[in-house]
């Protein structure tokens, strides 16, 4: 992809994660890129592959950033750190919402969500192994009991509104709550290690 329509499907974002894909035409898509609807139908062929490679651009974005994670030699503290951020913003940027939206556009969008998810779960499933192996997590859990416990947290922030505001503005609820999250989980001395270090998402 060329640097127009990379900058054609980033100003694209910017105007839909704003109004949402239903209220915005080409013609606004067109004026807020600086360009014409017809060089974007000679870019992208038409509307409906042009929201599957806006699609595309968001995940394959955020996938490189998973398996960056994932890859990388920090802690186990700093990974978690920033697998939590990246999911969390993915959701807060309204990227997240926004490919929802694309979804009922283009059923190929959804094959590129799915393969989004393989690669979040992935880069998670191998932070979990490796606190097994560092015996970091409390010994009765199972890797299955662990991923379904953060997984669940990972959707309820995403689907729920309120909780997620009062995650992102309101400290005393995001330190009691994210305490009492990391503690069931993880094996006492690690998770107050782990506190200390990170100050979780505000």
């Amino acid at each position: 992809m060329n640097n127009k329509a990379s900058n054609i499907i980033k100003k694209t974002i910017e105007l839909l994660v704003q109004s949402g894909v239903n209220k915005v035409s080409m013609d606004q898509i067109a004026s807020n890129g600086k360009t014409s609807k017809a060089t974007i139908y000679k870019y992208f062929g038409d509307k409906d592959n042009f929201y599957l490679e806006i699609g595309k651009y968001i995940m394959e974005e955020k996938v490189k950033e998973y398996e960056s994670i994932a890859s990388e030699s920090s802690s186990l503290v700093d990974k978690l750190k920033n697998y939590t951020e990246a999911v969390c913003q993915f959701t807060d940027s309204g990227y997240f919402t926004l490919c929802n939206q694309l979804m009922e556009y283009n059923t190929g969008v959804k094959n590129l969500y799915m393969e989004y998810k393989k690669e979040s779960e992935s880069t998670i499933t191998s932070i979990i192994r490796e606190g097994l192996d560092q015996s970091l997590f409390k010994a009765e859990l199972s890797e299955e009991m662990i991923f379904s416990y953060i997984d669940m947290g990972i959707e309820y922030y995403q689907s729920n509104d309120v909780y997620r505001f009062r995650m992102n503005n309101d400290m005393k609820f995001q330190e009691k709550y994210m305490k009492f999250y990391i503690s069931n989980i993880f094996t006492d001395q690690f998770w107050e290690a782990y506190w200390n270090a990170v100050y979780w998402i505000g």
